[in-house]
């Protein structure tokens, strides 16, 4: 049971991945599921992403005005060619 338990757990973030176009399937075989991080994902787990999404998620206003100096300060747009 706990094991169904986690695997619909894996398969529920695999699936928020997929959604977001952080990675995709890979085809390997018939009797395993491959997937492959794509350019988002990349950026998503690099360790300089993930400091900056906590010293984000750790400011007490979400404004509008504290999201844009968020990403000026670390060039997010021209960075990931967003602009």
């Amino acid at each position: 049971h706990e094991m169904l338990k986690g695997g619909r757990r894996v398969q529920l973030a695999l699936d928020s991945l997929k959604k977001i176009g952080a990675m995709e399937s890979h085809l390997i075989s018939d009797k395993e599921d491959a997937y492959r991080l794509t350019a988002i994902g990349v950026h998503m787990f690099s360790d300089s992403f993930l400091r900056r999404t906590v010293e984000f998620s750790h400011s007490n206003q979400l404004s509008k005005e504290d999201v844009m100096k968020f990403f000026n300060r670390y060039n997010l747009y021209e960075q990931e060619g967003m602009l």
